[in-house]
């Protein structure tokens, strides 16, 4: 269809085509991003949207994002056009229908959308395929896997799918083993680390309380969170109920507090110390209830340091 409507295009002539069409082409040529790209194209004169070829781009860049590839294919498409118009030229062509296939062809005219749609697992699929099946070969000798000999190339024939079969499962369950210790890791990782980072200041319960507050009102929950956990840590640090250990993870904390002789009723560590794991390091927020909670957790700790005092 393309070819048709490139050498009908022909019969236009000089009354298509012109000094106006040459300026477009230099318009194309000249813009620099895909806003004015676009905006140029829609601006296409009447020698460019009747012109079935030149019509045809234009749609094409219309639609496409990739706006460079479609300026090349539309200055590629005008010079083309161009070059049908002198007589000379033109008179040397021999076969009109296999020219035009032949620079229909080149890479500027290609569309690069399927290049583009293949990724790197796609890419890497086709890999491990070529190693495998250059394996069998190995393994198997060509002449057998195609049946060149009867009983011992039945036997492999049969065996293939067999070990395809067990490779393919082999390569799934890898991969959900890695996923799962990079997932798994990584949370624990998280919970394994330090309440405090090495380079981060040791502040008191006071200050954690004003930095909590100045994190709620900036919308950072979490941090805020954290803050006001670290705020019960120091407070019962300070009252000399559980000492604070910067180094040390929240179920360290934990351990420590459960197994010790100084534990004031009421104060239920473990609960605050579960809702902190979720919160730091889960990463599941609620909302505003998460530090409206911490914050109970707070008084619950006054009130039991009142009882022990």
């Amino acid at each position: 269809m393309r070819t048709v409507a490139l050498f009908c295009s022909v019969s236009l002539a000089a009354s298509g085509w012109g000094a106006q069409s040459d300026a477009f082409e230099e318009r194309i040529r000249s813009v620099r991003d895909e806003t004015s790209f676009h905006r140029t194209v829609s601006e296409a004169p009447e020698s460019w949207t009747e012109d079935g070829t030149l019509a045809d781009e234009l749609d094409k860049a219309s639609e496409t994002a990739d706006w460079k590839s479609a300026q090349k294919r539309l200055v590629a498409a005008s010079r083309l056009r161009r070059f049908e118009e002198r007589g000379p030229d033109v008179g040397r062509v021999t076969d009109p229908s296999t020219t035009a296939k032949s620079i229909l062809a080149r890479p500027v005219f290609r569309d690069p959308g399927d290049r583009k749609s293949r990724n790197w697992f796609s890419d890497s699929v086709d890999r491990l395929v070529r190693v495998v099946r250059d394996f069998f070969e190995k393994l198997f000798k060509p002449d057998l896997l195609s049946g060149g000999a009867s009983t011992g190339g039945a036997a492999l024939r049969l065996l293939e799918p067999i070990v395809w079969g067990v490779l393919i499962l082999g390569l799934l369950a890898f991969a959900v083993v890695f996923i799962a210790k990079f997932t798994l890791g990584k949370r624990a990782r998280g919970a394994g680390g330090a309440l405090l980072d090495e380079d981060e200041p040791d502040l008191n319960a006071d200050e954690w309380l004003l930095r909590a507050s100045e994190l709620e009102a900036r919308g950072e929950l979490r941090e805020a969170v954290r803050c006001l956990y670290l705020a019960s840590l120091r407070r019962m640090d300070e009252a000399a109920i559980l000492r604070f250990v910067r180094t040390e993870t929240n179920w360290e904390h934990l351990r420590r507090y459960e197994s010790g002789s100084v534990r004031p009723s009421g104060l239920d560590l473990r609960s605050m110390t579960r809702e902190f794991d979720r919160v730091w390091y889960g990463h599941r927020v609620q909302g505003a209830e998460d530090v409206a909670m911490f914050r109970s957790y707070y008084k619950v700790v006054l009130q039991a340091m009142g009882r022990a005092s």
